[in-house]
């Protein structure tokens, strides 16, 4: 009887307190199961809310002195990583230069510049040389200013496997 007794010890106590029993041994996993249910909704939305796209942030610092006149200023690594971001804009970069016949090329470190990489490498077409450039050796370390196209529509045989090809060029020393 030690067992019946306690059975109905529980059974008084879920009439005074109005909790439900499982089986008369336990009680009843209701307020667990509540619980379970808040967490459950509480992981659905906190993983809805993480579906959202991240923010797009603007990586640029702008240079210029007036609205038409503003360059993103961004690091040649970063334009190496991420072409696609400056596809049509103003963009500013350092870079190394080469002349070439009808053109200069840039490119992102010296040593890439004397391997000839083409990949790494952006074509500026036309003479916007920095003037000290044909004097050096036709090789330096310049600012350029211009607005940045990546070469996937190849329109002259210097644009094949370049990154791209700066227009409206300003070539600095």
């Amino acid at each position: 009887m030690g067992g019946a007794a306690k059975v109905e010890r529980l059974r008084l106590r879920r009439r005074e307190r109005k909790l439900p029993y499982f089986n008369g041994r336990t009680l009843y996993r209701g307020a667990m199961m509540k619980s379970g249910g808040l967490v459950l909704a509480v992981l659905v939305l906190l993983a809805l809310a993480g579906c959202e796209a991240p923010p797009r942030f603007d990586i640029c610092k702008y240079r210029g002195n007036s609205n038409s006149e503003n360059f993103c200023v961004v690091s040649y690594v970063y334009l190496l990583a991420h072409p696609e971001q400056f596809e049509g804009r103003d963009v500013e970069f350092r870079a190394w230069a080469r002349a070439a016949s009808d053109a200069t090329l840039l490119f992102p470190t010296k040593e890439a510049m004397d391997d000839g990489e083409s990949v790494s490498s952006v074509v500026v077409h036309g003479e916007a040389m920095a003037p000290d450039l044909l004097q050096r050796a036709r090789v330096a370390r310049v600012l350029v200013r211009g607005r940045f196209y990546l070469s996937e529509g190849k329109v002259h045989p210097l644009d094949a496997e370049r990154l791209g090809v700066i227009q409206n060029p300003v070539i600095l020393p």
